[in-house]
C-alpha cells in the first residue's frame, strides 16, 4: 500500500513538473520583418526661392514602418538613435552639401528593413561682426587648461604669473579677416617648447610651420571653427583633434575647434577634444 501511495505521489509530481515547465516557456509570437517602409527629409525654410532651404542646416527626418518597433538613423554613416521615427538635427558643412541619409527600422527580434535617400542641404553662417579681426589669450588666470573631460581641467592650468613668465606668447595675435583668410601674426618673438627644438621653454625666433608663413584659411559654423593650412592654429601650436605633435614636422593641415563666443562678442572660448574626452581649453579676448 505504501509502494502504491508513493508511486501515486510520483505521478503528481512529474505531472505538476511538467505543467510548470509548460507554463515556463516563451515564444516571440510571428517575426514579421518591418516593411512599407516610408522616409522623408523637411529640410527647414524651403521653398521655391530657397530650394535648400534657409541656410540654417535644421532638418527633420521622419520614418514609418509597419511592425516596426523602434527607429535608427543614418546621415553620411554617422547613426542615430530615434525610438520614435522622428529626429530633427542641425547639418554643419557650410555651404551646399549632398547628404546620403538612411532610415532603419527595427522589428521584433532585432530584424531590420532600411531604405535610402539623398538630400542637398545649405548651411550658411555669418558670425557677428565683432568676431572678425585679432584675438590674443586671455592674460588672467584659467585661460589655458587640460584634463581628462572638458568639466575636469585639472592636469595643468595657466596661473596668475604665467603671463608673466611667457609675455613674448601673451601678446601673439590670431586673426580672423572677413574674406576667409586667418592669420597667426607672432611678431618677432614668441614661445618655444622642447618639440620646437630647443633646449629648454623659452622665448624665441617662430619656428615653421607655426610661424605664420602659410597660406591660411578658416571656416565657421554656429559651434565650430575650422582652421585649414598647415601650422595654423589657436592656442598652443602643438594641439590637435587627435593630440600633441612631438615635432614640427607632424604639424596638421586642419583643426576644428568648439567655441562659444560671449554675448558681447569680447570673449571666445574654446575647447578642442582628442583621444576620447581629453580636453584642452582655451580662452581669447579681442585684442586692443
Amino acid at each position: 500500500m505504501r509502494n502504491k501511495t508513493f508511486i501515486s505521489y510520483l505521478f503528481i509530481s512529474l505531472a505538476f513538473l511538467f505543467n510548470a515547465c509548460e507554463e515556463q516557456s516563451f515564444e516571440f509570437g510571428d517575426i514579421n520583418t518591418p516593411s512599407n517602409l516610408n522616409l522623408t527629409v523637411e529640410i527647414f525654410g524651403q521653398d521655391d526661392s530657397n530650394p535648400f532651404g534657409d541656410g540654417s542646416g535644421d532638418i527633420t527626418i521622419t520614418m514609418t514602418a509597419d511592425n516596426a518597433i523602434s527607429y535608427k538613423f543614418s546621415i553620411d554613416g554617422s547613426v542615430i538613435m530615434s525610438p520614435s521615427g522622428v529626429l530633427t538635427t542641425t547639418l554643419t558643412k557650410l555651404g551646399t552639401e549632398k547628404y546620403i541619409i538612411t532610415g532603419i527600422a527595427i522589428g521584433v527580434a532585432g530584424t531590420t528593413s532600411s531604405v535610402s535617400l539623398e538630400s542637398q542641404v545649405s548651411v550658411i553662417f555669418s558670425p557677428p561682426d565683432e568676431f572678425y579681426g585679432a584675438w590674443r589669450i586671455d592674460p588672467s588666470a584659467g585661460s589655458m587648461a587640460v584634463g581628462p573631460t572638458p568639466s575636469n581641467l585639472s592636469w595643468w592650468s595657466s596661473g596668475d604669473d604665467t603671463a608673466d613668465e611667457r609675455a613674448c606668447f601673451y601678446d601673439d595675435l590670431f586673426i580672423f579677416n572677413e574674406n576667409g583668410t586667418f592669420q597667426n601674426d607672432l611678431g618677432d618673438v614668441t614661445w618655444l617648447e622642447s618639440w620646437q627644438g630647443v633646449a629648454d621653454d623659452q622665448c624665441g625666433s617662430p619656428v615653421a610651420p607655426h610661424d605664420g608663413s602659410g597660406s591660411l584659411t578658416y571656416s565657421i559654423t554656429r559651434n565650430l571653427i575650422i582652421l585649414n593650412g598647415t601650422g595654423a592654429f589657436l592656442g598652443l601650436p602643438k594641439v590637435h583633434n587627435a593630440g600633441e605633435i612631438n615635432s614640427p614636422s607632424q604639424a596638421v593641415s586642419n583643426i576644428s575647434y568648439n567655441y562659444i563666443l560671449s554675448e558681447d562678442s569680447n570673449i571666445l572660448e574654446l575647447n578642442i577634444q582628442y583621444n576620447g574626452e581629453n580636453t584642452w581649453y582655451f580662452r581669447l579676448v579681442k585684442a586692443d
